[in-house]
């Protein structure tokens, strides 16, 4: 140990005991100088200076400790005093081994650092020390503990007294051996006496009596016991107050994030507004040359207003709607567009889609044939489909194919002549004047014999059971042209789900028995559907809508007509019923020609689209203003009531002012009442009672006084 303390290079402190070797990885070892390590018993060095297991005799196993060997397979039988734990054999040491390891059978190997000696048993080690610690006891491998009154010094144990004087240079030790410092020095942090400065050492320490300042400082030329920082440029315009740190003068403030350099604030703005200029022109100065903070514009392009560091593009004529992006070239804003070859307005694209739609609609009216138009669509009548080359072409629609007859609409074959509809008019069937004999009308006026019969020699309608040589000589003829079909008697016979389309020639074609609308019969009388289309009863081909036609049907692929009663929405993406041009008067559609009228309002008898008022007189209260107001409708019936009671109120009071007065004329009207008498007043001409006040007669005893107090 040095004399302040401190450990020698190699050592470390180690609390009260002194300084100890140290050494890094030494586990399973003691440090026994500064950067060797002294394995324990059992472990040997590795190349890095370590301490490892050190197993004998483990060939098929691993070493979990010093000569422990642990089997990778089976069972390990241990011999007389070792036991098995886990699968391993340890000694057994009937005493614990202090401070040392059991590596035998009641056998310990002490520790590094550590011995038997006459005194212990051989269970017990006890700590080395060189020197035997005079003044101590051994406590730990090279480390002693001082007896009471005794005090470590370096590597002894010394009595206070002693150490205070080997210690106390520039001083006496008083009777408590305390170091007490001779005039002019004083007792360090380290026990020491160091001369002091009489006056202090401001921002330095005093050596020797001598003030060193500390770094970054230096002495005062005024004053020795004082240190002035240190400050580069010499704190211009300002003063330094720390080393490097400048406090700028009034109006002066540092520049470039500087401690040390202080420039005037008017002046520093000056340069921040010029500098914030031209790096805003060199950012935002495109299409143009950046000069002093602003921004000379190429030809076409112009700076904005109050913008002098950027250049935009100008267009002429203006741009409407839109935004110039390059010289004269506008780009139409979010839902706008160019129309009509303008490059420079643009509309919205509702406005340019419902001029297209007009357009579309003065088109097809011009071009729609057999059919109506709807916002610019051909829409073909029941019976029609538009043609599959030209969308403005209703042509008619038949879901079987008119053999010997075209198309007239709506399932309806127009015969060729020398055919006619029999029995359906989406079948023609050929027409014999005269009736085949023994046969069947194949063609106009053309009869073909029945299975085993020939024509009559020079005849064309009857025909005879009989089988020539003409016969054989077709027979084989048809065998040969016959295809997907059986000859009989020189016919081609169809097989199932074909027909003979020609019956001059012997083909026979896919027949789909129930028709295949919008779609392909082939072979086996099967139905492919066109594109768009899907099969429904496993013979018609019905369109396809990704999107429910509601209140309409699909008319064709991705295509929805509304229903009867119902028109379609101006967005097209619904159908809405149709109550006449004016739709439902205070009330809503709900359905083709029916209204459902609003609160307060009723269906008139006569008109389902349109709703009366309730004639009702009603005292409302508005439940959101709680304010109390009549229903306009019913003023017409209170005002008459309340005349009708001003009037009687009158005739009462001209009654009685009568009664009194006795000067008038006396009137009185009867009327009989289930055998009574009433007597009437009226109060206003009338031809009817509803305006006459009824006064029930007096007691029969009542006197004629009482009878006249009612005439009038």
């Amino acid at each position: 140990m040095r004399g302040n303390g401190t450990c020698d290079d190699g050592y470390r402190p180690l609390s009260n005991f002194g300084c100890i070797p140290n050494c890094e990885n030494c586990e399973n070892g003691i440090c026994v100088r500064p950067g060797f390590c002294q394995c324990m018993s059992g472990y040997q060095h590795a190349e890095n200076g370590s301490c490892v297991v050190e197993c004998k005799d483990c060939e098929f196993g691993h070493c979990p400790g010093p000569n422990r060997c642990r089997c990778h397979e089976g069972t390990c039988v241990c011999h007389k005093g070792y036991k098995e734990i886990d699968g391993d054999c340890f000694p057994i040491c009937e005493e614990e081994c202090r401070n040392a390891r059991c590596t035998g059978p009641n056998s310990c190997t002490c520790l590094p650092g550590y011995n038997f000696t006459q005194l212990s048993s051989l269970f017990k080690c006890l700590p080395i020390c060189q020197g035997d610690c005079p003044n101590g006891v051994c406590v730990a491998p090279e480390t002693c503990k001082c007896n009471p009154g005794f005090i470590k010094h370096e590597k002894s144990c010394m009595e206070p007294l002693e150490v205070c004087r080997a210690r106390c240079i520039n001083g006496t030790c008083d009777k408590e051996a305390k170091c007490v410092c001779n005039p002019g020095y004083v007792l360090n942090l380290t026990g020491l006496c160091e001369k002091t400065c009489p006056e202090g050492c401001v921002h330095g320490k005093c050596i020797d009596g001598m003030c060193s300042c500390n770094e970054n400082y230096r002495l005062s030329l005024t004053n020795s016991s004082v240190c002035n920082p240190i400050c580069a440029d010499n704190c211009y315009n300002g003063r330094c107050v720390e080393p490097n740190v400048c406090q700028c003068d009034v109006g002066y403030t540092f520049i470039d994030g500087s401690r040390t350099r202080c420039q005037s604030i008017v002046e520093l703005q000056q340069e921040k507004e010029r500098q914030r200029k031209q790096q805003l022109c060199l950012q935002e100065c495109r299409n143009g040359v950046c000069e002093q903070g602003y921004c000379q514009c190429k030809t076409g392009y112009g700076n904005p207003e109050n913008l002098n560091h950027r250049c935009v593009p100008l267009c002429d004529p203006i741009c409407r709607n839109a935004t110039c992006v390059e010289p004269d070239r506008c780009e139409c804003h979010q839902g706008y567009e160019f129309y009509n070859d303008s490059s420079s307005v643009c509309f919205h694209k509702d406005d340019v889609r419902r001029f297209q739609i007009q357009l579309k609609q003065d088109h097809c009216e011009h071009n729609c044939r057999d059919g109506f138009c709807e916002e610019g669509k051909c829409i073909c009548p029941v019976g029609f489909v538009l043609s599959i080359n030209d969308e403005f072409n209703c042509q008619p629609f038949c879901e079987k194919p008119c053999l010997n007859g075209v198309c007239a609409g709506n399932n309806r074959c127009r015969c060729f002549e020398g055919y006619k509809n029999v029995n359906d008019s989406s079948t023609c069937e050929p027409d014999c004047e005269q009736e085949c004999l023994n046969g069947h009308c194949i063609g106009p006026n053309e009869c073909e014999c029945n299975s085993g019969y020939v024509f009559v020699e020079g005849s064309k309608i009857e025909c005879e059971k009989t089988l020539s040589l003409i016969a054989k000589e077709k027979q084989e003829a048809c065998k040969a042209k016959c295809k997907n079909g059986i000859c009989v008697e020189g016919v081609c016979k169809c097989s199932e789900g074909y027909y003979n389309a020609d019956k001059s020639k012997m083909t026979c074609e896919p027949w789909c028995e129930l028709g295949c609308t919008n779609g392909q019969c082939v072979d086996g009388g099967v139905c492919v559907c066109n594109e768009g289309y899907e099969l429904e009863n496993g013979h018609d081909c019905k369109p396809i809508c990704t999107e429910d036609c509601v209140n309409g049907f699909c008319r064709a692929p991705e295509r929805c007509d509304c229903s009867p009663g119902y028109n379609r929405t101006l967005d097209d993406i619904m159908c809405k019923p149709d109550c006449g041009v004016g739709g439902c008067i205070n009330g809503h559609c709900v359905a083709p020609d029916l209204c459902e009228c609003f609160a307060g309002y009723q269906q008139n008898e006569n008109d389902s689209i349109k709703c009366d008022l309730i004639p009702e007189a009603t005292y409302k209260v508005d439940n959101q203003s709680n304010s109390l107001m009549y229903n306009e409708t019913h003023v017409k019936y209170l005002i008459p009531l309340a005349v009708i009671a001003t009037l009687i109120m009158g005739a009462i009071v001209t009654m009685n002012v009568l009664h009194n007065l006795g000067k008038l004329g006396r009137t009185r009207r009867s009327v009989g009442v289930a055998g009574r008498e009433m007597h009437v007043v009226v109060v206003i001409p009338t031809n009817t009672k509803e305006n006459c006040v009824y006064f029930m007669p007096q007691p029969a005893d009542s006197t004629k006084d009482n009878e006249d107090r009612f005439s009038v």
